[in-house]
């Protein structure tokens, strides 16, 4: 056995090839990073389809109140401010989700198109259901009108046909004028077991179902007056609530162009700029007025 010989040199049968060079180490490790960045958009990107199906949604659920159009019509304005408020969550949560979507995939080109697209349609979300506000109070208020309306003349109509009706059956002098005059009133119908009876008879028995009519009707104009504004209160401050709710949500996602915070932390710091103004107004004036001097009461 050669003397000199060290332990810790390589044997020959190790060649110098067989130890991993940088290049394949860094190639390993890019490969591994990518085959763990590759659930996350697969995440993201299903996340997205989850956001579009929402807001198709909410597309297809306001398109339904539409028809038929009447924009003038308060009671087309309350269907629409209804479905629109109803189902707001569905663009709400797909707003949520695309925000979720960019943040697992910040490199994925579409999900960054997608969701600067809807943050700024977002912006007009958080004004529509500001304005949304004052629309359904005013449609409230005219639909309860027009209902109060429609029942007072319903009613009124009614009590016109009544007197109609009595003052026929008191001035018809046989029972084939009686029934004709019925007939062009559109009162009761009566038969030949009805016109076989004494004509006193068949009035009084008329008088009667006119008088049960009366009293329908005596029941019925109460609904007739109009309601009170308190009674539509709780109705008005839930739909008002709902609204607010709503324009906060949409404006937390949304984005003016050529901002990078969202909408609703920009209204934050106009208040916080606008507010501060304020107290610094305050101070100084009422530093002014310590800094006067007084006036001494002149002596006569």
């Amino acid at each position: 056995m050669p003397s000199g010989s060290d332990p810790s040199s390589p044997s020959p049968s190790q060649s110098p090839s067989q130890s991993p060079s940088p290049t394949q180490s860094t190639t390993t490790s890019a490969g591994s990073s990518s085959s763990s960045l590759q659930p996350m958009r697969l995440v993201s990107r299903s996340l997205g389809v989850v956001a579009l199906v929402l807001f198709a949604l909410f597309a297809t659920i306001v398109a339904g109140a539409f028809v038929p159009l009447q924009p003038l019509a308060p009671s087309w304005q309350l269907r629409l401010a209804a479905a629109l408020v109803n189902s707001a969550a569905f663009p709400l949560v797909g707003l949520a989700l695309l925000q979720l979507a960019g943040a697992l995939s910040p490199d994925d080109n579409l999900l960054k198109r997608r969701q600067r697209i809807c943050s700024r349609l977002a912006v007009a979300a958080a004004l529509g259901f500001l304005l949304l506000l004052p629309l359904q109070t005013v449609a409230g208020l005219r639909q309860s009108r027009a209902v109060t309306t429609n029942q007072a003349s319903r009613i009124k109509g009614a009590e016109v046909k009544l007197a109609a009706l009595r003052q026929a059956v008191a001035t018809a002098g046989s029972g084939a004028e009686l029934k004709q005059k019925l007939q062009s009133l559109e009162g009761p119908v009566l038969g030949p077991a009805e016109l076989s009876q004494p004509l006193p008879r068949l009035r009084a028995q008329l008088e009667a179902v006119l008088d049960q009519a009366e009293q329908q009707i005596a029941q019925q104009r109460p609904q007739a007056a109009a309601p009170s504004p308190w009674l539509l209160l709780p109705d008005l401050l839930r739909n008002g609530l709902a609204c607010l709710a709503l324009a906060i949500g949409f404006a937390a996602m949304a984005q003016r162009p050529g901002q990078s915070i969202p909408l609703l932390k920009e209204v934050q710091d106009r208040w916080q700029q606008w507010t501060e103004h304020r107290r610094v107004r305050r101070l100084k004036a009422s530093q002014k007025q310590q800094k006067r001097p007084k006036r001494l009461p002149s002596r006569r």
